[in-house]
């Protein structure tokens, strides 16, 4: 009796200071209220949909891999059923796939993890104990990776410019989710979630360097690795973020209705602070959702609203109805999302300007080598110049005058160390690469 009548305590201070919040919410550096979330709601379908497609057994996705768009159409025909969504179901199925383009899934897991690297010391070492009990499941999550835009797709056209590792929310069913959520009391005899994302980030960092879009990217360290979750996932997802200690790290969370607990305590103060630095977290959540109050009283760190180091946003969403269980729901804010996108409103993302974070600077158009953009289009003028053709056109004659260009560019001299900015240059990078010093003399 004493208990419920605590956890009621709690539950019902929560909600008054979550609605205290939500009163008071203006649009700031770390706070975006329901009311103005419009213009960025197609910013943050995308993630919305790959973590609502992250309660889908992986081993569905992993068999529409290798053709192209069956990966979304799976998810979202599977996320937007006719039954839950009734007559606007075609409509959002229709605009979250165009939310998804470009987006193609790569591997994930839904098992136990022990080591996924088996050579990696640091994770044999933290596998538990033989008092410790080990679950049937592990934190279930897949990676998805984004195609390049122009002009890297054009010169690198196997590339990705972003890969998102999604995790997955509570399942009802599964003992193990909820043994994971107790994860302070938990950890300390069940080998949970936490635990067993803790000593494996690492290797699941390692298989996103080895993809082949990776890979092939001009600048692999310019391809952004983000993580995203849902509820228990949202926990997971910062946690990802907070622990990995090699290779590279990630740049920003999007935690849509997160729980509480992060499980910092797992990670050790010097990888915590170095991960920090720079980090990006976004907490979206669903206005009166069941997780709301415990946020408000027991959120683990990050705190809310925290400005840097890590900068963490609040993000406000009003699109379900229903009780605080029902508004806990990952398919309707991710269709909530797709409308909003198609609202009318101007689209952008939340641009952080106060705090200098990994995410921004990774958004910041990138120098590209002349060399390398010469050796890949030099040969295409070739062939576009050499194609046969039987009656002269506009796009024959632009090819032709293309190649005369390109055989005059061919006599100058070598190319230098030059690079050519597809945005904006800045600072010593403009004077030490003026595009009239490119050529030698």
């Amino acid at each position: 009796m004493r208990l419920e009548f605590l956890s009621g305590t709690i539950f019902a201070v929560g909600a008054l200071l979550a609605m205290q919040s939500t009163l008071r919410a203006e649009t700031t550096e770390t706070e975006i209220p329901a009311s103005d979330v419009a213009p960025h709601a197609g910013y943050y379908a995308p993630y919305a949909l790959q973590t609502a497609g992250a309660y889908l057994p992986v081993q569905a996705l992993d068999k529409t891999r290798g053709t192209p768009g069956q990966d979304a159409n799976y998810v979202v025909q599977s996320t937007f059923q006719d039954k839950d969504f009734g007559a606007t179901a075609a409509q959002i199925r229709e605009r979250a796939r165009e939310a998804l383009s470009g987006w193609r899934y790569q591997f994930g897991s839904d098992a136990y993890l022990s080591c996924i690297n088996s050579n990696d010391a640091e994770c044999v070492k933290r596998l538990p104990g033989k008092w410790t009990w080990k679950p049937r499941g592990g934190p279930a999550f897949h990676v998805w990776a984004q195609d390049s835009s122009f002009p890297e797709s054009f010169i690198a056209p196997q590339s990705c410019s972003e890969v998102s590792i999604t995790f997955r929310g509570t399942v009802k069913s599964q003992s193990a989710d909820w043994g994971t959520n107790g994860h302070k009391l938990s950890k300390y005899f069940l080998d949970n979630y936490y635990r067993q994302l803790h000593r494996n980030i690492d290797g699941i960092i390692s298989r996103v360097t080895a993809l082949d879009c990776y890979r092939h990217a001009i600048d692999p360290s310019g391809v952004r690795i983000v993580s995203a979750g849902h509820s228990l996932g949202g926990g997971l997802a910062q946690l990802a973020a907070l622990a990995n200690k090699r290779g590279p790290r990630i740049s920003k969370v999007f935690a849509f209705d997160p729980s509480p607990v992060t499980a910092h305590g797992l990670v050790d103060k010097q990888t915590l602070a170095e991960n920090s630095e720079g980090l990006e977290i976004d907490r979206i959540s669903q206005a009166g959702e069941i997780l709301q109050p415990l946020r408000a009283v027991m959120q683990q760190y990050p705190r809310t609203k925290n400005a840097c180091n890590p900068l963490v946003r609040s993000v406000g969403v009003d699109v379900i109805r229903g009780s605080a269980v029902a508004r806990h729901d990952m398919a309707k804010m991710a269709a909530g999302l797709v409308r909003l996108s198609h609202s009318g409103a101007v689209q952008s993302r939340p641009i952080a300007t106060q705090c200098v974070t990994r995410y921004e600077r990774q958004m910041t158009p990138r120098l590209m080598p002349v060399a390398l953009v010469a050796e890949t289009t030099w040969p295409l003028l070739d062939s576009f110049a050499d194609a046969p053709t039987s009656t002269p056109s506009a796009p024959r004659i632009a090819r032709t005058a293309a190649a005369q260009r390109h055989q005059a560019t061919r006599a100058r001299p070598s190319v230098v160390n030059a690079s050519v900015s597809f945005g904006p240059q800045e600072g010593a990078d403009a004077e030490k690469n003026p595009l009239k010093d490119i050529f030698e003399p």
